[in-house]
């Protein structure tokens, strides 16, 4: 079985969001830097409150800009992410990772031909497999996949999804 789609900067940055929300270690750090302000905060309170100089209205906005960070900022630091990962992807030539890439799939490995380069992976050696409404991601490693744009591949993405999770469960 085989399909060829192009890879853009989109489906590229589909791959990164999908990642970074199920990434233990980025929910940890979102979770560091949100929880940091209030903390900051709280460790400001008490200091005023040793010194004698505690005052409720500095409280008060404390507790208000404290909530705003809590709330807002976790949306604000996904999207900081990506926009610097995607500053990052620009930055250089990456004519080698976008464009056409062409893929072959068999009972025993998968041929992948991208722009400027070509792999044969064998399925015993996947890390995992997802997939959303949109994309397949093969895991070849923990952090990099074989990203497959469901929507670029038309009548043949229930073959490719059913055959995929058969070679891979």
């Amino acid at each position: 079985m085989k399909i060829s789609f192009e890879l853009t900067m989109d489906d590229w940055m589909a791959f990164q969001k999908h990642y970074l929300s199920s990434s233990k270690q980025f929910k940890q750090t979102k979770i560091f830097v949100m929880m940091m302000v209030p903390v900051i905060f709280f460790i400001f309170s008490l200091f005023q409150y040793f010194k004698g100089e505690f005052n409720y209205y500095t409280i008060a906005i404390y507790i208000v800009i404290s909530l705003f960070w809590f709330f807002f900022h976790p949306k604000q630091f996904d999207k900081l992410c990506l926009k610097k990962t995607k500053k990052m992807l620009e930055e250089g030539n990456n004519s080698a990772l976008l464009g056409i890439h062409n893929i072959e799939f068999n009972d025993d490995y998968f041929f992948v031909k991208e722009p400027g380069s070509e792999y044969k992976t064998n399925w015993s050696a996947i890390n995992k497999v997802e997939e959303n409404e949109r994309y397949i991601f093969i895991y070849i490693t923990s952090v990099s996949a074989c990203i497959i744009p469901k929507f670029k591949i038309g009548d043949k993405k229930e073959k490719i999804v059913e055959f995929i999770k058969k070679k891979t469960s």
